[in-house]
C-alpha cells in the first residue's frame, strides 16, 4: 500500500466516531465509521464505495476522540477496498469547509 504520509499538513488523530453523508446530487445518505481526523481531512470507513473527486456532506457525531459533532464539506481523495475483504472501503478526504450547527440546515443528512 502506498504510503501518504508525506502528503499531510497537519496530523491525524485516532477517533472512533460514527458518520452520516450524502454524495453531492445524491439524496440518500449512507452510514460510515471515522477512524482519524485532522484539521484538515479524515478518514473513514463504509460499505459504500465512493468515487475519487466526488464532493460529500458529511456529520462526524460526538465519540472517542471527538467531543463534539462535526459538519463538513469533504472531497474524497481515495477510496479503495478494505484488506480484510469484508465488503468494506477506506475513504481519504480533504476537508474543504466545517460547518456551524446553526448553518447547517438541509444540506446535512
Amino acid at each position: 500500500m502506498t504510503d501518504y504520509s508525506e502528503q499531510r499538513s497537519h496530523p491525524r488523530k485516532p477517533v472512533s466516531c460514527n458518520a452520516v453523508f450524502r454524495i453531492k446530487g445524491d439524496a440518500q445518505t449512507h452510514e460510515g465509521h471515522v477512524i482519524n481526523l485532522s484539521q484538515g481531512g479524515l478518514f473513514f470507513v463504509t460499505n459504500k464505495e465512493v468515487v475519487a473527486t466526488h464532493e460529500v456532506m458529511i456529520k462526524v457525531f460526538a465519540g472517542e476522540g471527538c467531543k463534539t459533532d462535526i459538519y463538513a464539506a469533504i472531497e474524497v481523495i481515495r477510496c479503495f477496498p478494505s484488506e480484510q475483504g469484508d465488503g468494506l472501503y477506506g475513504i481519504a478526504c480533504a476537508i474543504w469547509k466545517r460547518y456551524n450547527p446553526m448553518e447547517v440546515g438541509e444540506i446535512f443528512p
